[in-house]
């Protein structure tokens, strides 16, 4: 994998393909690998032999896709990696997180499509941007309750 560009990293939770448990892993998105970790890994990595991906998945002939009422997924803010060996689940505690690794995911997929190599990475974060600040994907606002007063 060498020294590939990474597009996005962070935390996401990973289903287990042998049942219904969620693990934290730190991914990291390249051009045509998602890599995932059980630890986080340096932005800057200065040792002579850097870090070893607990498994590396392959984007070519990939899709990403929200899972639909059909699935036995249920939890939040998830989506659904169809590779050619197997089909992935990641979820996020955010909306707007899950979203965006769906938006890069896409976006590294169709690179390779096009042969074009490269995910337009200024493209994508003007998106996020976008999105952090649509009420969409903002924090609901906690219900005020109206104040009862009793005289006594």
């Amino acid at each position: 994998m060498g020294d590939s560009e990474v597009v996005r990293r962070g935390w996401l939770f990973k289903k287990n393909s042998t049942g219904n448990t969620w693990n934290r892993r730190f991914f990291m998105l390249k051009d045509t690998t998602l890599e995932y970790y059980d630890y986080e890994v340096p932005e800057k990595i200065t040792i002579p032999n850097p870090p070893k991906a607990s498994q590396v998945i392959d984007l070519r002939g990939a899709q990403v896709f929200t899972p639909g009422k059909e699935s036995d997924v249920t939890r939040a803010n998830t989506i659904a990696l169809q590779t050619v060996p197997r089909t992935y689940y990641f979820a996020s505690e955010s909306a707007l997180d899950i979203y965006m690794w769906k938006e890069f995911l896409q976006g590294s997929i169709q690179a390779i499509v096009s042969n074009s190599g490269r995910v337009d990475i200024s493209i994508l974060k003007q998106k996020e941007t976008a999105f952090a600040s649509s009420p969409t994907f903002s924090t609901p606002t906690p219900v005020q309750r109206p104040v009862l007063c009793v005289d006594t």
